[in-house]
């Protein structure tokens, strides 16, 4: 991971966030839909191999099921795959095309490029009771 130095567009404060190369990695990287919390999901954990297994590709399906999978954040948010990047002193959604004007990074043009906000997501505790539905 690299830090880079961000300014919000919005309420101009800046601030670092951390940068990785998302592709051919292990992980999945999951925001939360209200505030700037980024979830890192390990897609060798049983929970997602079971639920892999069960849908055999990785369509809208097999993400929706996965999202209802997750306990909510602790700000009552949902994690989704397509939630927006957030500002985390304001909250108001960055584009990416912001962060690609600010940030010079390999891989940002996949539109996963892997970028941390905020580290205030869960660590654990992260699946719903009973795992797969």
């Amino acid at each position: 991971m690299k830090k880079h130095d961000f300014t919000c567009p919005h309420c101009e404060k800046t601030y670092k966030i951390n940068t990785y190369h998302i592709g051919y990695s292990d992980i999945c990287e999951l925001r939360c839909d209200s505030c700037s919390a980024t979830l890192m999901l390990d897609i060798y954990s049983s929970n997602y191999l079971n639920l892999y297994k069960k849908h055999s590709s990785y369509d809208e399906k097999f993400v929706r099921d996965l999202e209802s999978m997750l306990n909510p954040c602790k700000c009552g948010g949902t994690f989704r795959l397509d939630a927006p990047y957030r500002c985390k002193y304001c909250n108001k959604q960055i584009e990416l095309a912001e962060i690609k004007r600010q940030i010079d990074f390999v891989g940002i043009e996949s539109g996963r490029p892997g970028l941390i906000i905020t580290g205030k997501a869960p660590t654990k505790n992260i699946w719903r009771s009973g795992g797969m539905k």
